[in-house]
This record gives structure tokens, C-alpha cells and sequence, in this order.
């Protein structure tokens, strides 16, 4: 098992390591999560994003809960094609979406995210961003989301 070190990495560091494990099979434990910053631990939009990816992949995860300093991460083989989500805050729907679309663009299928959360969050990439820069720069490379 991949042990990830999060004290000085971000939600995205979670994100990027969900989305990587889904796609390779791979489990991994990550612990010290957002451990270096002034308010450490999962937030809404962190936990979200792990309820997420485990839905998609029918993973087994220990640890998820608001706070947690540590999870572990055991993707499944299975692959649903229709998630919703609701953050439960005004945590970035944006970053959600980069979290699932690694694992929608490897799938066999076409895959359907439906997220309620901010849309024009602060250190976050906006909706207006993802649709007028993002998506036609993946649409350049063939990918159709």
C-alpha cells in the first residue's frame, strides 16, 4: 500500500491521490492531511470528494470523516456511471470535478457527476473558468466533457 505523507499538501494532494488510485488499482493511506494547515483535518468539500470517488469505484475507505487527520483508500473494481453529490457548504463543485474526471475519461462509459456546492470560490477555479478555458482544452486532446 502507497503511504502519502499530507502535512504539507492541500486538498488537492487528496484529490490527486483518489483520482490516481481509482485509475491505477492502486490503495494508498494518506495521513497528516492538510496537516500543515491552520485548520487541518477533512472538510466538507475534502470528505465529498472522497464519498465521490469511493461511490465510483465501489471502494473501501476507513477514516472518512469531518476532521480526520488519516484515511484509507481501497479502490473496487466496479464503475458507476451516474454520482450526485452535495457538498453541504459553498466548497468548490470545481475541484470536485477534477477529482472524478481523471477516472470518467479512462472509463469504458460515459460518466454523469450532478454536485451542489460553490461555483466562484475563493483559490479555486471557477465554473465560468472550467467552461470557457478547461473543457475546450480537454475537448482539444478528445476528451468529451
Amino acid at each position: 500500500m502507497l503511504v502519502v505523507d499530507g502535512a504539507e499538501g492541500g486538498g488537492q494532494l487528496l484529490r490527486t491521490a483518489l483520482s490516481l488510485s481509482t485509475v491505477t488499482g492502486t490503495p494508498f493511506r494518506i495521513e497528516a492531511i492538510r496537516g500543515e494547515r491552520p485548520n487541518p483535518g477533512l472538510k466538507p468539500q475534502h470528505l465529498t470528494a472522497v464519498e465521490v470517488v469511493a461511490e465510483l469505484c465501489d471502494a473501501e475507505v476507513e477514516g472518512a470523516e469531518l476532521g480526520a487527520d488519516s484515511l484509507t483508500f481501497r479502490p473496487g473494481d466496479e464503475r458507476r456511471t451516474s454520482v450526485r453529490a452535495d457538498i453541504g457548504t459553498a466548497g468548490s463543485v470545481t475541484l470536485l470535478f477534477d477529482a472524478v474526471l481523471p477516472i470518467a475519461v479512462v472509463g469504458d462509459e460515459s460518466c454523469r457527476l450532478t454536485a451542489t456546492g460553490g461555483t466562484d470560490v475563493k483559490w479555486s477555479p471557477t465554473v465560468e473558468y472550467h467552461r470557457s478555458v478547461k473543457l475546450p482544452l480537454l475537448a482539444a486532446q478528445g476528451v468529451d466533457a
